[in-house]
């Protein structure tokens, strides 16, 4: 594996927040190719407003906060690289996709600000989809 590349993970939810179980797949990047920011869609996860509150480089991570509350979120300097917002500024907006464990409030993605419309239509189709209709009718009848 070599950096940039493309890795898809079966996750699992722990109290301590999303973990790695398996390894499904990794694909190597092009040599000079650029990252698109694409986003893949989980229906069931909400991309948040928030803000960069605060972030070091140095030490590798910051706070974002998302607008309407005062938690802080952690954001690991890998989460903004993976976005292309290594350089963003403090009161930068952006979107963000959290997950809540035993130390708080952390980013598990963060997109461009303007990325929100294009998540918007794109889990509109994936919520709209006959596999995700599936999925949510089995979810009803448990």
């Amino acid at each position: 594996m070599a950096a940039g590349d493309h890795v898809t993970l079966m996750l699992g939810s722990s109290p301590k927040g999303y973990q790695a179980l398996e390894l499904v797949d990794v694909s190597p990047v092009d040599e000079g190719a650029v990252a698109t920011g694409a986003i893949h869609v989980d229906p069931q996860a909400e991309l948040l407003p928030a803000r960069l509150k605060w972030f070091d480089k140095a030490k590798g991570y910051g706070f974002l906060n998302v607008f309407g509350t005062q938690e802080d979120v952690f954001v690991h300097v890998d989460v903004l690289r993976a976005a292309g917002l290594l350089d963003a500024q403090v009161g930068e907006a952006m979107c963000a996709v959290l997950t809540h464990g035993a130390k708080g409030a952390a980013a598990l993605s963060v997109h461009p600000w303007d990325a929100a419309e294009s998540w918007s239509a794109t889990k509109a189709k994936a919520e709209d989809a006959p596999e995700a209709r599936r999925v949510a009718s089995a979810r009803e009848g448990d």
